[in-house]
């Protein structure tokens, strides 16, 4: 009980900082948009890890796991030829591991993990993970690899998980779609500046079909539990608040958010917090494939690929080199 009173606070403490900064803040007809869209926050709650695992295993949620994997099938020779024939890999906010393994599997690249990292803020995460990958037996026969567990939060403290993974061989960086839940230049940015220029990156998006459709899938089961307790963590009980989800069209975001009802006198006095105004607890962005190709490019070299749908892309590859300045001719 101990440990959960101190994440609560860690995690309130977090979250009233965003309140705090003004450019977290948007103004639409006379309210207030808070964007506190903290993926880290949701694994620090108790229960709230078993609450996304439950959320994985949903019958609307399963279908964009599968255009993944189905895009991965579809591209598989070619995602082979781009790596070496031995890495370690970095599994970047691991879950229980199964969909990294469905990846590896699908793309045949399983014998070629000489190390597995799984990274996760949850030791409940990282303990799934790890028998994962026992059980999928990564690594070449008949010994596999070995584990490496490394419980860091990847987003602020990227530099400490590359100083933890093994330098033995070349690291493909899996971060899939968790890419898509961050802001992309910053979080490339981030890679491009703590990476080496042998390591690899692997991320993917869900691309845009329509709205609806993406909008079942973050109406899974359990989706509502787990960003419930971003708010209760402020201070909100829960019928201070209702919860919504839409697709933002201008942003090319799924959210999902709750509408104040009542609003704690703290909040009130000390952040402006408002009845009326709106918490955006996650969001996740839905590009279309230029919109991924591009923004990418722009860090990295290394091939962008789809599913036969056109609706999941990802992409793996390195450090972007960048040109060389032309010299000026010498004068004689």
């Amino acid at each position: 009980m101990v440990r959960s009173t101190v994440a609560t606070r860690e995690i309130r403490q977090e979250l009233l900082q965003l309140l705090h900064t003004s450019s977290q803040q948007e103004h639409q007809e006379g309210k207030k948009v808070w964007r506190l869209a903290l993926s880290d926050t949701w694994y620090k709650h108790p229960g709230s890890a078993d609450s996304y695992n439950n959320i994985a295993q949903d019958k609307d949620y399963m279908p964009m796991h599968a255009t993944e994997i189905e895009a991965v099938l579809q591209n598989g020779e070619a995602i082979r030829r781009s790596l070496p024939e031995s890495f370690t890999l970095a599994d970047l906010g691991c879950g229980d591991g199964k969909h990294t393994f469905m990846i590896m599997e699908s793309a045949k690249l399983r014998d070629r993990i000489s190390s597995y990292c799984p990274v996760d803020i949850s030791d409940i995460m990282l303990n799934e993970a790890t028998k994962t990958a026992y059980a999928a037996r990564y690594g070449p026969a008949p010994n596999g690899c070995s584990v490496d567990r490394i419980k860091r939060n990847f987003v602020t403290e990227l530099d400490q998980v590359v100083a933890g993974v093994s330098r033995e061989k070349p690291t493909l960086y899996l971060l899939g779609a968790t890419y898509s839940n961050f802001d992309r230049d910053e979080m490339l940015s981030l890679f491009r500046k703590s990476i080496r220029p042998i390591d690899y990156l692997y991320v993917s998006a869900q691309l845009l079909a329509d709205g609806a459709s993406v909008q079942r899938q973050y109406l899974a089961k359990g989706a509502e539990t787990m960003v419930t307790d971003v708010v209760r963590s402020l201070g909100f009980d829960r019928t201070d608040v209702t919860f919504f989800d839409r697709y933002n069209s201008e942003r090319r975001e799924m959210e999902l958010y709750f509408l104040v009802n009542r609003v704690p006198e703290e909040l009130a006095e000390k952040y402006g917090v408002k009845q009326g105004d709106e918490i955006v607890v996650l969001y996740s962005y839905k590009p279309r494939f230029l919109d991924f190709e591009n923004q990418i490019s722009k860090y990295f070299d290394g091939i962008v690929f789809t599913n036969e749908k056109e609706n999941y892309a990802g992409f793996i590859g390195q450090l972007r080199r960048l040109e060389e300045p032309t010299k000026e001719p010498s004068s004689a």
